[in-house]
């Protein structure tokens, strides 16, 4: 008879938020209830880290968000660490060449510091003037960052800025730009109105939608779940 793995201290569980559609509705405004809820899983020693395609010039009408969470990782995973002292990747040249190019090219862009954002109905432009950077699919927009990057990377720099890089990851989301975001979790969770390609990725689709879902898994956090890895899948072994 085999151990059970030893639950991890609560400092070394981090819960990884998307922003769009997760924490908020489809009014894009983070919810009040879903956002206490998060405090009251930090409260409890949980590291809490969103994760989004939002720029911090986006976000900060959103007061609540810079007290609410331990680190960000904003604009797809271009830019990490905490709200007073983001870090941004050397390559990011790359990324404000291409929108250059994709603007010249007719797109209607919309800039952030080391990335932008366009239609998912310009994504064959976006694929043949940005074809050196990391095009993110998200829902009905397309993300271009550096090249090399996406949320897996940017939540790897988060935890990094936090020192707890080695800490067991409870992600949750909706978009495609987020199955990078479940590659790197330990326990990947799915919103209701999550697209299918990310409810294939998930080790469990919620039953809420959206902030509901963020509530919902924070109480059941609290309680004790999703605390250890999932087992290793026997043909994995």
């Amino acid at each position: 008879m085999t151990d059970e793995p030893a639950a991890k201290p609560n400092h070394m569980i981090a819960f990884a938020v998307d922003c769009d559609r997760t924490l908020t509705g489809d009014d894009f405004i983070p919810d009040p209830e879903a956002l206490f809820a998060v405090g009251e899983l930090r409260k409890a020693g949980f590291r809490c880290i969103l994760v989004t395609g939002r720029s911090k010039a986006d976000l900060e009408r959103f007061s609540p968000l810079a007290e609410v969470f331990d680190a960000f990782v904003l604009e797809g995973g271009a830019v990490w660490g905490s709200w007073s002292t983001l870090l941004r990747p050397s390559n990011a040249d790359i990324v404000l060449k291409a929108a250059e190019r994709v603007a010249e090219a007719g797109v209607a862009i919309e800039r952030r510091s080391t990335s932008f954002s366009a239609s998912i109905n310009d994504l064959d432009v976006i694929r043949q003037q940005a074809s050196d950077c990391s095009i993110q699919l998200n829902v009905d927009r397309v993300d271009v960052l550096p090249p090399g990057l996406d949320k897996g990377i940017g939540l790897d720099g988060a935890l990094g800025s936090l020192g707890i890089r080695g800490a067991h990851v409870v992600a949750i989301g909706d978009g495609e730009n987020d199955v990078a975001l479940f590659d790197r979790a330990h326990v990947a969770l799915a919103v209701a109105n999550a697209v299918p390609s990310l409810k294939e990725c998930a080790d469990e689709v919620l039953e809420a939608p959206g902030p509901g879902a963020v509530i919902d898994a924070v109480r059941r956090l609290l309680k004790g779940d999703w605390r250890t890895p999932n087992p290793v899948p026997a043909a994995a072994a």
